[in-house]
């Protein structure tokens, strides 16, 4: 059977067409005179092309409201949305950066999303790049950028073409941060000395290098979340993703190893009545910036490399590639989702890995 194109011979020289001058909307039928079948698809196009000057009604009665007046439309929308707190303030400077700053300097005469075209991003991506020198950070911020279109369109500010055709840009991708190589007899050293200067710091900080997940979801795990059998804990309820998805992904397997530091710090929890299962000094919860802070300070010193609380993330994974273990048990204990990033992002070659693989292809 052949596949109806959208114009279909009547007789003669009549043709008749038929087509969706929109996405979703209604379809149209009208009948045209042409001397061939060509010629009615050139007709065909003109017609669509006209019908599209006129109005596009996926945009709806809001194609005349400004930048201004729609913020308090979108900023209710992403607080309705259940997104976290970073996730919100990151999506509202973007919006003023992109329609208040940018369009202001180099757009003015664009006041309505509906106006937005390819153009106008082509020029910020060089303006981010270049004149706010951030060309690493290019990814993200066009990720967020593609999250606020997508959410214009959705309120019916601006059509889905400019989606479409911001699909266009090509984004590089940011590059690997450089990874330290440290051996296991310099890292126990270094725990040592954190036991040492700061036991209150120590259960998190040993937490993250054992199973590899984000200080976020580390320092939010509360006592609730520790999940016993008899004497024993068994599964930790880790809400992983914290700052992006608020997905879940349960610790659901503990060693011996673990299972004592655990129980160590739910007892000093759960003595000073707190709802968190790791608490510093103050008996509160620990502190993202501080722990942030005090391994970068501490390894300075110590290591002679500065190194993040993000680096334990990237250690684990890259040490069980090493290890060559099967990824999704690697992808159980950390937490993470997609094993795209799990390989694009954590996982980094090292010496030691480069020569195993040397090693292997010898022959003997």
């Amino acid at each position: 059977m052949k596949r109806y194109l959208g114009v279909k011979h009547i007789k003669d020289d009549t043709y008749q067409l038929n087509f969706r001058p929109f996405k979703k909307s209604k379809r149209v039928f009208r009948r045209v005179k042409a001397e061939s079948h060509k010629a009615a698809f050139a007709k065909l196009s003109e017609i669509i092309a006209e019908t599209r000057k006129i109005k596009n009604p996926e945009i709806g009665q809001r194609e005349n409201e400004t930048f201004d007046e729609i913020f308090p439309t979108f900023e209710r929308n992403i607080i309705a949305d259940n997104l976290t707190k970073k996730t919100i303030y990151g999506l509202k400077r973007v919006y003023k950066r992109l329609f208040n700053e940018f369009r202001l300097k180099r757009f003015p005469h664009v006041t309505t999303p509906a106006q937005l075209g390819l153009p106008f991003f082509l020029e910020y991506k060089s303006y981010y790049g270049v004149e706010l020198k951030h060309p690493t950070g290019l990814e993200s911020e066009f990720g967020r950028v593609v999250c606020i279109m997508n959410r214009l369109r959705k309120l019916r500010y601006c059509s889905e073409s400019i989606i479409k055709d911001m699909r266009e840009i090509k984004i590089p991708q940011s590059p690997k941060k450089d990874y330290p190589e440290i051996t296991d007899s310099v890292i126990k050293v270094f725990l040592t000395v954190v036991k040492r200067l700061r036991p209150d710091l120590y259960g998190p900080i040993y937490f993250m290098l054992r199973t590899g997940r984000r200080v976020e979801e580390t320092t939010l795990i509360e006592r609730k979340d520790v999940i016993w059998e008899g004497v024993r804990p068994v599964k930790v309820k880790v809400r992983a993703e914290t700052t992006k998805m608020r997905r879940v992904a349960p610790l659901n397997y503990l060693d011996p190893d673990l299972e004592a530091h655990i129980r160590q710090a739910y007892q000093k929890s759960n003595n000073r009545h707190s709802p968190y299962l790791f608490l510093n000094r103050l008996n509160k919860k620990c502190s993202q910036r501080v722990i942030t802070r005090f391994l970068g300070d501490l390894s300075e010193e110590v290591l002679k490399v500065r190194i993040t609380s993000h680096y334990f993330r990237h250690r684990f994974c890259t040490e069980c590639g090493k290890a060559n273990l099967p990824l999704i048990d690697v992808m159980a204990i950390s937490g993470i989702k997609d094993v795209g990033i799990l390989t694009r992002y954590y996982s980094h070659s090292t010496n030691e890995g480069l020569s195993k693989v040397l090693e292997s292809t010898r022959l003997m």
